[in-house]
Protein backbone atom coordinates (compact mmCIF):
# COMPACT_ATOMS: atom_id res chain seq x y z
CA UNK A 1 0.00 0.00 0.00
CA UNK A 2 2.93 2.53 1.15
CA UNK A 3 4.79 2.10 -2.40
CA UNK A 4 1.18 2.25 -4.38
CA UNK A 5 0.32 5.45 -2.56
CA UNK A 6 3.44 7.43 -2.42
CA UNK A 7 4.38 6.71 -6.17
CA UNK A 8 1.29 9.38 -6.69
CA UNK A 9 3.06 11.93 -4.31
CA UNK A 10 4.67 14.48 -4.77
CA UNK A 11 8.47 14.15 -3.31
CA UNK A 12 7.39 17.02 -1.45
CA UNK A 13 4.69 15.13 0.36
CA UNK A 14 6.46 11.74 0.60
CA UNK A 15 7.32 12.79 3.94
CA UNK A 16 4.72 14.01 5.33
CA UNK A 17 2.82 10.96 4.24
CA UNK A 18 5.51 8.31 6.15
CA UNK A 19 4.68 10.41 9.58
CA UNK A 20 1.26 9.77 9.23
CA UNK A 21 1.42 6.47 8.72
CA UNK A 22 4.02 6.14 11.38
CA UNK A 23 1.75 7.80 14.02
CA UNK A 24 -1.28 5.74 12.98
CA UNK A 25 0.85 2.39 13.73
CA UNK A 26 2.41 4.20 17.05
CA UNK A 27 -1.46 4.89 17.92
CA UNK A 28 -2.20 1.29 17.42
CA UNK A 29 0.33 -0.02 19.37
CA UNK A 30 0.17 2.16 22.22
CA UNK A 31 -3.62 1.95 22.41
CA UNK A 32 -3.71 -0.13 25.49
CA UNK A 33 -1.92 2.83 27.45
CA UNK A 34 -3.91 5.38 26.13
CA UNK A 35 -2.57 5.81 23.08
CA UNK A 36 -0.63 9.06 21.60
CA UNK A 37 -0.56 12.40 23.46
CA UNK A 38 -2.91 14.45 21.25
CA UNK A 39 -1.45 17.91 22.15
CA UNK A 40 1.83 16.69 21.48
CA UNK A 41 0.85 15.77 18.00
CA UNK A 42 -0.75 18.78 16.85
CA UNK A 43 2.49 21.02 18.28
CA UNK A 44 4.43 18.84 16.09
CA UNK A 45 1.77 19.10 13.31
CA UNK A 46 1.02 23.05 13.57
CA UNK A 47 4.19 24.44 15.78
CA UNK A 48 3.51 26.55 18.53
CA UNK A 49 0.49 28.60 17.81
CA UNK A 50 0.29 31.18 21.12
CA UNK A 51 0.08 34.78 20.34
CA UNK A 52 1.24 35.98 24.00
CA UNK A 53 4.40 37.16 24.22
CA UNK A 54 5.56 37.19 27.83
CA UNK A 55 8.83 39.65 25.99
CA UNK A 56 8.83 41.74 23.34
CA UNK A 57 10.95 40.40 20.01
CA UNK A 58 14.31 41.59 20.37
CA UNK A 59 14.93 42.17 16.96
CA UNK A 60 12.06 44.52 17.04
CA UNK A 61 8.87 44.42 14.57
CA UNK A 62 9.04 43.69 10.96
CA UNK A 63 12.20 42.43 11.45
CA UNK A 64 14.31 38.80 10.15
CA UNK A 65 12.68 36.99 13.53
CA UNK A 66 9.17 36.84 13.22
CA UNK A 67 6.88 37.23 16.42
CA UNK A 68 5.41 33.86 16.00
CA UNK A 69 8.91 32.07 15.67
CA UNK A 70 9.55 34.06 19.08
CA UNK A 71 6.40 32.99 20.88
CA UNK A 72 7.75 29.16 19.78
CA UNK A 73 11.33 29.88 20.99
CA UNK A 74 9.92 31.44 24.30
CA UNK A 75 7.60 28.19 24.86
CA UNK A 76 10.43 25.79 24.67
CA UNK A 77 12.80 27.35 27.08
Amino acid sequence: MYRNVSRSLFVKDKLLFSLLICLKIMDEVQEATGGLNISEIRYLMTGGTSVNMERANPAGEDSWLLNKTWCGILEVS
